[in-house]
């Protein structure tokens, strides 16, 4: 070579493991790219490719005998997967599902108008705009959370959050926290509190451009030892078709 050196992996290795061999520090810092290289002058890279054989296959099945029953697509990829992935459609909103295993996932998107309300919350908020809705679909939850939760000698005392779209209630169902559901970090979508569905039958849409508003009630009947802070909200809109 360029260098006069004969070089393999091996040696190159033992050299880096401080071995007595014959390759210098000098040519070995030009053969590894050093900062006086010109590797790519003094060897040849060679392109590899590694092909991983393995058997695709595409069954269109039913899962049970029942004509009413899900009809899947199911995916075999012997080399890739323990179990058939299946794609099949929803029967109550018409969105193309994927399931493997026990896990099943909606094929679209998602978006989600957020809010926040630095600090402790010591009065209800009115109107409080949220933003725009960037996508048509379906509200299909309101997450509340809160850095720490309110505490008050009343166990019901607590925040709660209704959605508006163009100024009309989105549901009757607040999410909300109580103080009964602990101090600290809490959300309502990990299990604390109330959590808002708003989509149970596909009836409630909203379009691109609606403007969401919110109201914060703050109930405190009794004595407060900690107020709520760092509260944030998110309506989660699922996509009811491609943009």
């Amino acid at each position: 070579g360029t260098l006069g050196v004969n070089v393999d992996a091996a040696t190159i290795n033992a050299a880096l493991d401080d071995a007595g061999v014959t390759v210098t520090a000098a040519a070995l810092n030009r053969l590894t790219a050093g900062g006086d290289s010109d590797a790519d002058g003094d060897h040849r890279h060679r392109v590899m490719r590694h092909d991983s054989p393995g058997l695709a296959t595409f069954t269109l099945r039913n899962d049970s005998a029942d004509p009413a029953a899900d009809a899947a697509l199911a995916f075999r990829l012997t080399n890739r997967l323990d179990e058939d992935l299946l794609l099949s459609p929803d029967a109550d909103t018409g969105f193309l599902t994927q399931r493997y295993g026990e896990a099943r996932y909606h094929c679209i998107g998602v978006t989600a108008v957020q809010w926040r309300h630095e600090g402790a919350l010591l009065g209800s908020v009115n109107d409080a705009l949220a933003g725009m809705v960037t996508t048509a679909g379906e509200v299909v939850v309101v997450v509340l959370s809160v850095g720490e939760n309110m505490q008050s000698s009343v166990a019901g005392d607590g925040i709660s959050v209704s959605v508006n779209v163009n100024g009309s209630p989105l549901t009757a169902t607040l999410a909300a926290l109580t103080s009964a559901a602990g101090a600290g970090f809490r959300s309502t979508a990990q299990g604390h509190g109330q959590a808002a569905t708003i989509v149970t039958s596909g009836a409630q849409h909203v379009q691109r451009g609606d403007l969401l508003t919110l109201d914060l009630t703050r109930n405190a009947t009794g004595t407060i030892s900690v107020e709520a802070t760092q509260i944030a909200i998110a309506v989660i809109v699922r996509a009811a078709g491609p943009e």
